[in-house]
């Protein structure tokens, strides 16, 4: 059974001012649009807006599953999207 997934695009910040080594402190999704065109004026507006800033915008296709994603098998990614650690 194949599941309904809708190409959609995530507006995407990155604080490039964030001196953090983990990556979810500096990216954060600001909005999903449903089209690229959409995405590409946001992402255009944005920048305009923040040009003397250390932040920038960007965004990224992906997919929305509506009906939400089937169980995945043991040992793939967790909520967090990080593969499991090994134990040690």
């Amino acid at each position: 059974m194949t599941q309904e997934q809708i190409q959609v695009y995530a507006v995407v910040r990155h604080d490039r001012f964030q001196q953090s080594a983990d990556p979810q402190v500096a990216i954060s999704v600001k909005e999903v649009l449903p089209t690229l065109e959409a995405a590409e004026a946001e992402v255009s507006r944005l920048r305009a807006l923040q040009e003397s800033k250390d932040v920038d915008y960007f965004w990224q296709a992906t997919r929305w599953f509506p009906s939400g994603r089937a169980r995945r098998r043991s040992g793939a990614a967790g909520l967090s999207g990080r593969p499991p650690t090994a134990p040690g």
